[in-house]
């Protein structure tokens, strides 16, 4: 029995040592070549790097950066509803239950960060920058009203 046991966790192990050499031997510097900008009115917030699930790093950019977009310009805009949720293999950012992005081993790896840290410091970045985006807009909206009252 304890013999059993043994034979399984050595192959356990031995399986996650291949998982983590492929993973590793799949980080290659074309990468850093088609990486892609998360933006907000033009300043670039953080990089995607790879694919996920056959979506390229710009549509995933892509798509992110249209999320972000809606975000800012919603009404309800709440800083604080933005989090992040761990995964095996990757970790999402989400507000208010909507994807915002998905950060993968890839991106992590040219952070210089694990995925879960990488992820959590994009998520403190969009609600940094959200947040002050909506401060100037907030401020800017207040401006045209004030132009044009009599």
């Amino acid at each position: 029995m304890i013999r059993s046991l043994f034979i399984a966790a050595v192959l356990a192990i031995a399986s996650l040592q291949a998982v983590a050499q492929d993973t590793i031997a799949q980080v290659d510097s074309t990468q850093l070549e088609k990486r892609a900008a998360v933006t907000l009115n033009g300043d670039t917030l953080f990089f995607l790097y790879g694919e996920l699930d056959g979506i390229s790093a710009r549509e995933r950019a892509d798509l992110a950066n249209r999320r972000i977009e809606n975000i800012v310009h919603s009404e309800n805009f709440v800083p604080d509803s933005f989090k992040v949720f761990d995964f095996v293999d990757y970790s999402r950012i989400v507000y208010s239950g909507q994807r915002v992005a998905n950060v993968t081993y890839t991106d992590a790896y040219w952070y210089g960060k694990p995925v879960p840290q990488a992820a959590k410091d994009y998520s403190e970045i969009l609600r940094t920058q959200c947040t002050e985006y909506r401060s100037g807009f907030d401020i800017k909206e207040i401006i045209k009203q004030t132009d044009r009252e009599p």
